[in-house]
């Protein structure tokens, strides 16, 4: 039999175990990653977990998400606010893409394959759009922001977003077993001059 909890102790769990997956997930990777450690580190038993998921597959899925509501408010939105046209936010939202294996090490499962394809099967069978999980900034969020501004960006959200995508993926290789240890972000001089090239020409705006 499932337990029940009040409607604010099941919030406050299940914002315990998305942290607390967050944490576990980035430390030892969601496939060594338990069930067991994730319940214990929310506080609950183990049986209590499946009363909000039915796998840890399903919860760095709700972590996903979460990483990605964070990455809007915690970096694209202050740094759209502080930016004074399309390609300087642009190039410093790049920039900060370089660092989300640092700052977010629970995504490095996301752009392991074999991981990414069940995930993808998992959301859909949620009736859930899978390009919402991808671990970038909201493009379309961006291009709202600026329209309202007087600017038209040119490219595309979802062609920013694979951009984007892209360099947060080469920014996770650094360190797996097997790679060459120099990648897109230890070509620091080479890094930036593609991060101010890649703004202006990826915001190919027009100012109304």
């Amino acid at each position: 039999m499932s337990p029940s909890f009040t409607s604010d102790k099941r919030e406050r769990i299940s914002n315990l175990l998305i942290s607390s997956g967050a944490s576990l997930f980035g430390r030892f990777g969601m496939k060594k990653t338990t069930i067991e450690q994730i319940a214990a580190a929310s506080g609950i038993a183990k049986g209590s977990f499946y009363a909000f998921y039915p796998s840890k597959e399903h919860l760095y899925i709700a972590v996903l998400k979460f990483t990605r509501s964070r990455i809007a408010s915690e970096i694209t939105l202050p740094i759209l606010t502080s930016s004074k046209t399309p390609d300087i936010s642009l190039s410093r939202i790049i920039k900060q893409g370089l660092t989300f294996a640092d700052a977010f090490p629970e995504l490095a499962d996301y752009f392991d394959p074999v991981v990414s394809k069940e995930l993808v099967q998992i959301a859909r069978e949620m009736n859930f759009d899978p390009e919402e999980l991808v671990p970038v900034p909201d493009f379309n969020m961006i291009e709202d922001y600026w329209h309202d501004r007087g600017f038209e960006i040119s490219i595309a959200p979802d062609r920013l977003s694979h951009a984007v995508e892209t360099i947060i993926f080469l920014a996770f290789q650094k360190d797996r077993p097997g790679k060459s240890e120099k990648t897109l972000s230890h070509y620091t001089d080479g890094t930036s001059l593609l991060i101010e090239l890649s703004g202006i020409g990826l915001a190919g705006y027009v100012c109304c």
